[in-house]
Order: structure tokens, then C-alpha cells, then sequence
């Protein structure tokens, strides 16, 4: 399982860099067939841009893009959202095993 976490036109603190790792878990502990998540940070002039991107069963991608002033509120979001995501999809697979669509 990769994570890795990059930041474009600036530097990331590493306080940031360690909220985002611990709310990434969350999302392994969801699905377990996630085999690589890159976080973006992209700062731009006002706002930053949190982009999230998950890579499942070698062949789903999930991207999510936020933006906000504050870089913890555009990660904490992009990382929720996907965490909806993931168990949409999760449940989707689950029922379409089963025979329930």
C-alpha cells in the first residue's frame, strides 16, 4: 500500500503532512483492496487546492478535488468525500455479489 503525499508551488508543514496520514487510514480501514493513494496539495493564490486520488483493485480510480483557504479544511473534506466513495462503492460490489440489484 502506498500513500504519498506531494505539494505543488509550495512546501507542506509536517503537522499537515501527519493529519492527513492518520484520516487516510480511515479510508484503508474502509476498503482493504486499495492499492495506492496520492494526495496533492496545490497552492494557488486565495485558495488551495486538495486533490485525492485512490487507486482500488488495480483498476478503479476515485478522485476527489476540494478547495478552501485553509489546507486542513480542503484535506479533511477531500478525505471525507471519498470516504463516502469508497463505501458507495463498496456497498455496490457487496450487493451485486449477493444478487440484491
Amino acid at each position: 500500500m502506498n500513500i504519498l503525499i506531494t505539494a505543488r508551488h509550495g512546501t507542506l508543514r509536517e503537522d499537515l503532512r501527519t493529519r492527513v496520514e492518520e484520516r487516510i487510514q480511515r479510508l484503508l480501514r474502509l476498503y482493504q483492496k486499495v492499492t495506492k493513494i496520492e494526495v496533492v496539495f496545490d497552492h494557488e493564490r486565495a485558495d488551495t487546492k486538495v486533490e485525492v486520488i485512490v487507486h482500488a483493485d488495480h483498476k478503479h480510480l476515485f478522485v476527489v478535488s476540494e478547495r478552501h483557504p485553509d489546507p486542513k479544511v480542503a484535506a479533511d473534506q477531500a478525505v471525507k468525500v471519498a470516504e463516502e466513495r469508497l463505501r458507495r462503492y463498496k456497498t455496490k460490489l457487496r450487493d451485486w455479489q449477493h444478487g440484491q440489484l
